[in-house]
């Protein structure tokens, strides 16, 4: 909750989602199945048209992502990986690992996924200040920058009420933790 000092692991029931390992949903070989399927029909079209990007969305190897079809695998690393708390070794690492392990082909795209709706504003992650220079980073690197609707301006959470959520996960999670599930 806003203001708490608990910290969201020791709030974190034994069967909430976040604690689970999740080996029935999540990287099953089905998915990049389905992907290069979907990589093939847009290729098949593609010859009669302008050619079709594919971007991804999910918390997984995005080595295999490309590998499978993706362009455009969204990178969350700035979201999940870095904090206010992160130094420029820490970017360096985690940028030059994404950029080696691009797939050496024009049709993969780099990607730097700043903020969503699943998680707490740049500025509210990083701080105001680094928040800006988190954002200008994404746009000067190479490839693709993805800037939630907000952080562009510096926008920081609003503390809010579980009465007022609506985001689904942040409603199952209930009264004790809706805070650290909803963006």
């Amino acid at each position: 909750m806003p203001g708490s000092s608990t910290s969201h692991e020791e709030t974190c029931p034994d069967d909430d989602y976040d604690t689970l390992d999740h080996i029935y949903t999540r990287n099953l070989l089905e998915t990049y199945d389905v992907l290069k399927s979907w990589r093939k029909l847009l290729d098949n079209h593609s010859r009669t048209a302008d050619t079709k990007m594919i971007l991804t969305e999910a918390d997984a190897d995005f080595a295999t992502y490309y590998k499978s079809g993706s362009n455009v695998p969204f990178n969350f690393m700035f979201i999940l990986e870095l904090n206010n708390k992160s130094s420029a070794t820490d970017f360096k690492h985690l940028i030059d690992g994404w950029m080696n392990n691009i797939p050496d082909d024009p049709a993969y795209v780099a990607n730097w996924v700043v903020g969503n709706h699943d998680n707490h504003r740049a500025a509210s992650r990083f701080g105001e200040k680094r928040a800006d220079q988190l954002s200008m980073l994404a746009t000067v690197l190479p490839g693709v920058s993805v800037i939630y609707n907000g952080d562009e301006i510096g926008m920081v959470n609003r503390n809010f009420t579980y009465a007022e959520t609506v985001d689904p996960v942040g409603c199952i999670a209930g009264p004790n933790r809706y805070y650290h599930e909803s963006g």
